[in-house]
């Protein structure tokens, strides 16, 4: 709806929606000159922007009766599948713009970026390779190689060897400046040396979202909210990419904060389900302000909204790519608003709501919980395929983001962390549900394995899909436990008692690292700042057990001997 991007023209309706090259008489401008290469940029360049990958294919195999592609339209296209989600695609055309010669540090360059994000860690690797054999040193190159071993290959040595090598060729290089700094946060080192480095990042690179974002999420968990939250707002650029941001794209009133009393408010969906689940807690204050409010969504909210906002327009969004910009509409809405019919004064996206209602840590309000119901008939047929507590702790379970798969990754506990708590508690005191989206029976079926404690799983449900189902399940558990991700989320919203497992910090804390956030009743956090989880899982086993033994989530657990931090161990030990 309203452009929400930093700096819009809101005000003349200017936003993201200028009007699109005719594609058409490109084609046949080129087609009157098939030798020349600039009329076929021009042409290429429109298809790319109606994200029509076909068309893109149609139009290169018509060059090539004419021309050979060189490894400058190969790379160009690459990218335009990159953007598209079609990453091994992506990788066959950089890997004949390779062949074709040209700019091979451009291209070797584009093959780790690419084929790190595929996970495919060995084309990644033989990349940097190639480029070390040819004695290629580009910074961007180098930052890329760099990401590859601090992240995927973990050789954090390495890494920071090559970022210096980097900056050393260039100074004000913006990505290798930024990896330094989330480097320098990740090992919580002095704040001073991470604002240093952000701020020479910046100012190499001022226009950048994606680096505004990352500062973003490097402040607002710290609790420096106000330069945090105006950051946060990059969130919203179109020019991050097509699958990273949504464009509003009619023009509608937004909101900065002015009195509601007789006015009708919009709120506009986030990125993700986990991001709506959190900016979500804004929602019970603004529908108290705003004389009507309007609720745009993922559609899969939309029954629980609806029951907890009687009130409200709930609509869950739609989506249409159109290559360049992905548009997110509510058309229903649209409509209703053009004929008349629902008059809008301001329209916001939820997370910018918390420059408003979040605008400082010191005196953050307590987060609304328990504000979304679930279907009671629902709830009450799912438990019945459940077995008895018969007196146990009724403990929902999640382990890991379902963005991340089976693998295990260093954010997450895992299998194996899951499986250890399990074991330190016992099918005896408490008895656990899976709540873990995208796991399959052998994921299931090997966490109990390796637990010696019965998992239960309430078969024919996609705890992803189905959200009405996770709502119904978690308001028959006595605790949710898992990532701070959206699982976590909908249960605080839900009003059950949430204990999340995660590193320190988290966007969600905004400076309080503590294990009952004063800002969040009915949340425990149990976190790890760096090094072993052992320490967090063994916690965390305690905790459920005086949990487990007085019927109270919030119990404090018996005084222990538990190990140092500093102890190592893997999770599955």
């Amino acid at each position: 709806m309203t452009d929400h991007r930093p700096g819009a023209d809101t005000a003349n309706g200017a936003s993201a929606t200028a009007a699109a090259p005719d594609v058409a008489a490109l084609a046949q401008a080129w087609a009157a000159r098939p030798g020349d290469r600039a009329a076929f940029w021009r042409w290429l360049a429109a298809l790319t922007d109606t994200g029509d990958i076909a068309a893109v294919s149609d139009a290169l195999a018509a060059y090539r009766r004419h021309r050979p592609l060189d490894d400058e339209i190969l790379r160009f296209t690459a990218r335009f599948l990159e953007h598209q989600g079609a990453g091994p695609l992506a990788l066959k055309f950089l890997k004949h713009a390779l062949a074709e010669g040209g700019d091979r540090t451009a291209t070797l360059t584009a093959m780790i970026r690419v084929a790190r994000g595929q996970g495919d860690l060995d084309t990644a690797h033989e990349a940097f390779r190639h480029a070390s054999a040819e004695g290629l040193a580009d910074p961007d190159l180098l930052c890329e190689a760099a990401q590859l071993f601090r992240y995927q290959l973990g050789d954090r040595d390495r890494a920071m060897a090559l970022l210096d090598q980097a900056l050393s060729l260039a100074p004000a290089h913006a990505p290798a400046l930024e990896a330094k700094a989330h480097d320098a946060a990740a090992r919580r080192a002095d704040p001073g040396e991470v604002r240093a480095l952000y701020a020479r990042a910046l100012a190499a690179a001022p226009d950048d979202p994606a680096l505004h974002l990352n500062h973003a999420l490097y402040l607002i968990p710290r609790g420096v909210l106000g330069a945090g939250w105006a950051a946060y707002e990059h969130r919203l650029d179109p020019r991050r990419g097509p699958t990273r941001t949504a464009v509003y794209a009619d023009t509608l009133p937004g909101w900065q904060g002015e009195p509601l009393t007789g006015k009708s408010v919009v709120v506009l969906p986030e990125q993700g389900l986990g991001d709506e689940m959190m900016f979500g807690h804004h929602v019970p204050r603004l529908a108290g302000e705003a004389a009507r409010l309007a609720i745009g969504c993922d559609p899969r909210l939309v029954p629980a909204y609806a029951r907890a906002f009687p009130d409200a327009w709930v609509e869950g969004f739609v989506d249409a790519m159109d290559g360049r910009h992905r548009r997110r509409r509510l058309p229903r809405l649209e409509q209703a608003v053009a004929a008349g019919h629902w008059p809008v004064d301001h329209a916001i996206p939820a997370g910018s709501l918390s420059r408003l209602y979040w605008p400082d840590a010191a005196a953050l309000p307590a987060w609304p919980t328990g504000y979304l119901g679930a279907d009671p008939d629902l709830a009450a047929r799912l438990e019945r395929q459940l077995p008895p507590a018969e007196g146990r702790l009724r403990v929902g379970l999640s382990w890991r983001s379902g963005r991340v798969g089976r693998a295990t990754t260093p954010a997450y506990i895992g299998v194996p962390g899951a499986a250890r708590v399990m074991r330190a508690v016992g099918g005896e005191a408490c008895q656990f549900v899976s709540l873990q989206y995208g796991a399959d029976a052998a994921e299931t079926d090997e966490l109990a394995r390796l637990a010696g404690v019965p998992l239960d799983v309430v078969a024919g449900v996609d705890l992803k899909q189905d959200i009405e189902a996770n709502l119904a399940l978690m308001t028959r558990m006595d605790v949710v436990i898992g990532p701070g991700i959206a699982t976590q989320m909908l249960a605080l919203a839900a009003g059950r008692p949430t204990w999340i497992v995660c590193t320190l910090p988290q966007f969600w804390q905004f400076g309080d690292e503590s294990e009952r956030p004063a800002h969040i009743p009915g949340l425990r956090v149990f976190g790890r700042p760096t090094g072993s989880w052992q320490p967090v899982l063994d916690a965390l086993g305690a905790a459920l057990q005086a949990a487990a033994a007085t019927g109270d989530p919030d119990a404090p657990p018996a005084p222990s001997s538990a190990p140092s931090p500093s102890t190592p161990s893997s999770p599955a030990s």
